[in-house]
């Protein structure tokens, strides 16, 4: 179980991912406005499995970091 309040290393991972997913958020909308026709399914394919890997891998990172009580 995480603890209640997060060290200076894990608030910085949750910028990081913050960050990450905006950036994949437009780089998904960049690629589905280029191809209109197909912007739902671009845009799912593009988005979902980087959103998915970089919250995972911060959720990892910030359990790693956590201090011990």
């Amino acid at each position: 179980m995480l603890p209640d309040k997060m060290n200076r290393k894990q608030k910085l991972i949750v910028v990081v991912m913050d960050l990450l997913l905006l950036v994949e958020l437009a780089v998904a909308v960049y690629l589905g406005y280029q191809h209109q026709e197909n912007l739902t399914i671009i845009f799912l394919r593009t988005y979902v499995p980087a959103m998915l890997v970089t919250v995972i891998l911060a959720r990892i990172g910030i359990r790693k970091l956590a201090t011990e009580r």
